[in-house]
């Protein structure tokens, strides 16, 4: 039982991130969602949910985001675990000037 629930942790810790690692990236390289959601073949509404954890990335999603972003899926996951959430806002606020 015990395991059983610092496992569900550790996910929705990793969950809670990987939104914010997919914004990260796509900062990064200078797309904005519409670019990032047409190589990734969905809707633009589907990755601003899945960017704000509101929906849960697929194992065929997080795929494609490891190549769109051209790295393992590993390396995805890894960067995820490590990302700073704060990273983001100072992103965006960079972006608008502020």
């Amino acid at each position: 039982m015990a395991r059983r629930k610092a496992r569900r942790a550790r996910k929705s810790q990793l969950v809670g991130k990987v939104g914010a690692t997919i914004k990260a990236l796509r900062f990064a390289r200078c797309m904005n969602q519409g670019e990032l959601a047409g190589r990734l073949h969905i809707c633009q509404g589907n990755l601003s949910r899945l960017e704000r954890n509101q929906a849960e990335l697929s194992l065929t999603q997080t795929v494609k985001i490891a190549r769109v972003f051209g790295m393992a899926v590993e390396t995805f996951l890894e960067k995820a675990r490590t990302v700073d959430p704060t990273l983001v806002e100072r992103l965006e606020a960079f972006a608008n000037g502020h």
